[in-house]
């Protein structure tokens, strides 16, 4: 076969290459110059907008990638004082109804007795148990406190915070007691179970993370 399947390039298409692993912008004056000219390219060049940074950008360490990536999932996470403004916590004025909680208060009832049914009869353990019991749905009441308006409050409870219980009561009043300077008493069919408020200010959360409260002296009101 006679025909030609390849041949050598121009000399000119490769005398410069050195040029690519150099400056990018000598190799693009020396570009625009071979193809346009010196007065085209002259006028052409400077309009050119070449990224010197461009390197040095891409050569970042990947760890300070990772630190700004965490930077700013952390700037995503909303504060105490965010979720207050946002009112997330607030329970709207139309579902202040007793009513409408009762079936929280049977499904709590069920938790409970699943809960004792595997405790042992040892005081202490069963202690330990209830101390670790989540008490949202609980139908509680104030036994006792310092200040005489919260005596007899009774109802559901709804939240729980470091250091209040937020009761809806029977008259569909949402009632916040302190638990503090408060006595309570809920009951699980035929245990009764008192908790002094001011060995309790613990979130429910932590509380049942911890799973045991240093002894305390209990202190009557």
């Amino acid at each position: 076969m006679d025909e030609i399947l390849y041949q050598e390039l121009p000399r000119q298409s490769y005398a410069n290459r050195n040029l690519r692993t150099g400056d990018g912008e000598k190799y693009i004056n020396h570009f625009m110059k071979q193809k346009l000219g010196d007065k085209a390219a002259s006028e052409i060049v400077p309009h050119i907008n070449i990224d010197k940074d461009r390197k040095s950008k891409s050569s970042k360490p990947e760890k300070s990638r990772r630190e700004k990536s965490s930077r700013l999932r952390r700037k995503r996470v909303l504060s105490n004082t965010d979720k207050k403004e946002m009112k997330l916590f607030e329970i709207p004025l139309e579902q202040h109804r007793y009513n409408l909680y009762k079936p929280l208060h049977e499904l709590w009832l069920a938790y409970m007795r699943d809960c004792l049914s595997h405790a042992t009869k040892d005081k202490m353990n069963l202690g330990v148990k209830l101390l670790k019991c989540d008490l949202h749905g609980s139908l509680i009441q104030v036994t006792k406190s310092k200040c005489p308006t919260y005596v007899g409050v009774c109802g559901i409870l709804l939240q729980e915070t470091k250091n209040t219980f937020k009761i809806i009561t029977e008259e569909n009043k949402l009632k916040t007691v302190p638990k503090s300077s408060c006595e309570f008493t809920f009951t699980v069919d035929e245990l009764v179970v008192t908790i002094h408020g001011k060995h309790f200010c613990v979130r429910s959360s932590d509380r049942a993370m911890k799973g045991r409260m240093k002894d305390r002296v209990t202190i009557d009101l």
